[in-house]
């Protein structure tokens, strides 16, 4: 939050400001139901203990502006975050996403691309247990269970999966779109 508000972006908006850290620190707290318009306006705006947001619409107005300025930091300064902070419209109560970056790098040729869609299709069965022994996914005959929920280690193997699946959409997008693909695809495919 507060590379947020020290970015250029709020640098001259002082108020948008005390809002952010005021919404984001009171849901952090366990306070997110207590974060009211009436509240808002009358801690962050101090307007008052007889503030009325039937007749003074500021927290709505400045909610719109923070939800503004928060996508404008995101499109920019922020688009490497990997915290994002969200106001949804009709909500005072922010919602954190964590977001994921997959390493993007120029594919030399569809061969070597497949080739890598196949060595993280493993790392994913390796991951998972899908073709072997130890922890991980396993096939009993009635479901999948996951012998690894127990530990420690389930949330970073899947975050790895995760990380890998990424991967594999994002190579697998770039074959589709090499001119090979597209005339194989529009000679097997005439007419799409």
């Amino acid at each position: 939050m507060n590379k947020i508000v020290a970015s250029n972006v709020f640098a001259r908006s002082k108020q948008l400001c005390r809002f952010l850290r005021f919404v984001v620190e009171e849901t952090l707290h366990g306070n997110a139901e207590a974060v009211k318009e009436s509240l808002i306006g009358t801690v962050v705006f101090q307007r008052g203990e007889l503030f009325n947001p039937g007749i003074d619409p500021i927290v709505r107005v400045q909610a719109r502006r923070l939800r503004a300025k928060l996508e404008e930091y995101y499109a920019a300064e922020g688009q490497h975050d990997a915290l994002v902070i969200r106001l949804k419209t009709g909500s005072y109560s922010p919602s954190f996403e964590s977001r994921v970056f997959v390493e993007s790098k120029p594919v030399s040729s569809s061969a070597d691309t497949l080739a890598e869609i196949q060595q993280s299709i493993v790392a994913c069965e390796h991951a998972l247990n899908i073709n072997g022994a130890g922890a991980g996914m396993q096939y009993n005959g009635t479901g999948a269970t996951n012998a690894a929920l127990e530990s420690d280690e389930t949330g970073a193997t899947m975050a790895r999966v995760n990380e890998i699946l990424l991967r594999v959409l994002d190579l697998t997008r770039r074959v589709a779109e090499t001119p090979a693909v597209r005339v194989a695809a529009s000679e097997a495919f005439p007419g799409n």
